[in-house]
């Protein structure tokens, strides 16, 4: 945990051995700096699965203060940052992220309109039903799924005949979203 210390773990990020970059993160997210918090969040995204997977949990260990750092990620970062972003902050459930996630509903990239519309599910803002539904039509059966399932969570009755629409798509997954 000392600061002198951060360089050393901000090159042992880039290291060729997952296990060493995994270390690296975890000792960073210990160090609760704000250097470390900044170098962590670029790391989503760069990294392999594992490193990603790794640096996404620490980073919900970190909780709220990692928001601005996600939401700016979700907003400029490569599609699989963004991707990472959404998950993250659909698991602290940070409002302040309600207005980013709804703009990366129209992402062209799938997966990050897939974790998006499943980020504010997590969040339960009603006022992101409206931003969801169109979802629901996506041409990919998974951003259905998470749309399926934000709208049973947030949408309230209004959306009831849209999720009864859903209960044919093609997909089980989206059938049993919609029908949950």
């Amino acid at each position: 945990k000392l600061p002198q210390s951060t360089a050393a773990l901000l090159h042992a990020l880039e290291d060729r051995d997952a296990d060493v970059r995994i270390v690296a993160a975890r000792s960073l997210g210990r160090m609760k700096l704000q250097a470390a918090e900044e170098a962590l969040v670029q790391v989503l995204g760069k990294a392999d699965q594992a490193v990603s997977a790794r640096v996404a949990a620490i980073c919900i260990e970190m909780g709220p203060r990692t928001a601005p750092l996600l939401i700016k990620a979700l907003r400029e970062g490569t599609p699989k940052a963004r991707f990472w972003a959404a998950r993250v902050l659909g698991e602290i459930g940070d409002p302040r992220s309600v207005r980013s996630l709804g703009d990366a509903v129209l992402h062209p990239d799938a997966e990050v309109r897939s974790a998006s519309a499943w980020a504010l599910g997590r969040l339960k803002d009603p006022s992101a039903a409206v931003l969801v539904e169109p979802l629901l039509q996506d041409p990919v059966w998974y951003v259905r799924a998470h749309a399926a399932d934000t709208l049973g969570r947030i949408g309230g009755g209004a959306y009831a005949p849209r999720l009864t629409t859903a209960l044919a798509d093609r997909s089980w997954w989206v059938r049993r979203n919609a029908l949950d």
